[in-house]
């Protein structure tokens, strides 16, 4: 398997792999060299196996962080989306009704790194690696110099209220500052033969924390209820929106830098 250097790969989760069975199945058939007017021999046969298994890879990678939060309640107050976050104390789940009291997000933090995307480079093991028979070569081999960039945002939150009840948003943090790090994240860049597990081939990782589009807070409330930011949200990084089609929109918040408590109505 071979990945071009120049090329780019964007993933959260990537395997690497280099197929082969485990235990090869190939013949051989006896044959007899030239024209033979008489017979007084037997055919021969001969037989080579060279299970040759390689990845040289040095395409640059783009590992994608945890998955985007996204919340969204319909018309009727039925939660028809939540991923990679929790509404009224993780109490309501997708198919809900919200009843009748406000709609409560709670905290969004970037801080779980067993979410963060995987890269594993794999080449399965053979029955005959390690053979000391001449006729059957088995070898494996990892090679190149690939580069991960580990984004360590959120590409995005985005909450969708279409109901008309309150809307309440606490913190949110899109940035996993003190827990991305190359040395804290380089256990989820992974390579293998068989069961084996090679320290010698360290891709080179870096971090990166600019997302892939700009819309990275977006709490979009189409219904007559009233929003109120109950929290930090701590976007240093893209374009905070927030949108009302009726009540007031936010009426309480947090400065993320100050910590000051603030109102402001529409």
């Amino acid at each position: 398997m071979t990945g071009e250097s120049g090329a780019q790969v964007r993933t959260r989760d990537l395997l690497v792999k280099a197929e082969s069975p485990f235990t090869p199945i190939f013949t051989a058939r006896a044959e007899k060299q030239g024209f033979v007017l008489i017979d007084v021999g037997d055919a021969s046969s001969s037989y080579t196996l060279n299970q040759a298994r390689s990845i040289d890879f040095d395409t640059s990678i783009m590992l994608l962080g945890a998955p985007s939060p996204e919340i969204e309640i319909d018309e009727d107050g039925k939660i028809v989306k939540k991923t990679n976050a929790t509404l009224n104390g993780n109490t309501l789940q997708v198919g809900d009704l919200v009843g009748g009291g406000p709609i409560i997000v709670d905290d969004i933090h970037n801080d779980d790194t067993t979410a963060y995307g995987n890269v594993l480079f794999f080449i399965p093991s053979s029955s005959y690696d390690g053979s000391s028979d001449p006729n059957h070569r088995a070898s494996a081999s990892i090679t190149g110099s690939p580069t991960v960039t580990l984004l360590t945002a959120f590409e995005r939150v985005r909450v969708t209220n279409r109901s008309g009840n309150d809307l309440q948003i606490n913190d949110i943090d899109v940035l996993a500052e003190s827990l991305a790090t190359p040395v804290g994240l380089q256990s989820n860049i992974v390579a293998k033969i068989g069961n084996a597990a090679l320290p010698g081939f360290v891709p080179v990782s870096r971090i990166h924390t600019i997302p892939g589009d700009g819309d990275h807070r977006r709490q979009y409330h189409p219904g007559g209820g009233d929003i109120t930011l109950f929290g930090v949200i701590d976007n240093d990084l893209g374009t905070t929106h927030i949108a009302s089609a009726g009540g007031k929109h936010p009426r309480r918040y947090r400065c993320a830098h100050c910590q000051q408590w603030r109102t402001d109505s529409q």
